[in-house]
């Protein structure tokens, strides 16, 4: 409890434990007698950055000391990071397993996606790697470097 926080409220009654509390708290108890597998369901689902962190850093903890980890979650970035398998289920029936990995070259578009300032602004944009290099609206985009003799470059709005 010490390390994801709850220490401090351990006198307190569940009752009264928000909801990402009570979500390290469930963690917390699926640790308890030293289990060889872990279920779990959305771990990091309404918990902050940083309690979100802890929890992932000590599922990968328990796989590397060998634990197998079962996990049902819809954020795909905790699937790369957490995952060396995928299963996905459609309709009560696998529909697919493989590693994330595969599963990104296979079913992932090839695009590029920058956040980027501008203005006092946090702009987003998503630019195609087919035609990439000949971009002129990449923020940076410098056209004498790809030939074009212009020094004119486009501003994203």
């Amino acid at each position: 409890m010490f390390i994801l926080g709850l220490n401090n409220d351990k006198d307190k009654k569940v009752a009264e434990y928000s909801k990402g509390m009570k979500v390290l708290l469930n963690f917390v108890r699926t640790l308890l007698n030293t289990p060889r597998i872990l279920f779990l369901d959305e771990p990091t689902m309404g918990l902050d950055p940083k309690n979100s962190r802890i929890i992932k850093d000590i599922i990968k903890e328990f796989r590397e000391k060998g634990g197998t980890v079962l996990l049902k979650t819809h954020p795909m970035h905790d699937v790369e990071e957490l995952c060396a398998k995928v299963v996905f289920i459609a309709e009560d029936k696998t529909a697919e397993i493989d590693t994330p990995q595969n599963l990104k070259l296979k079913y992932g578009g090839r695009t590029l996606e920058v956040q980027y300032a501008e203005n006092d602004k946090t702009l987003n944009t998503t630019f195609d790697l087919d035609t990439f290099g000949n971009n002129q609206e990449f923020p940076g985009h410098h056209p004498e470097q790809n030939g074009d003799n212009s020094s004119q470059q486009r501003n994203l709005s």
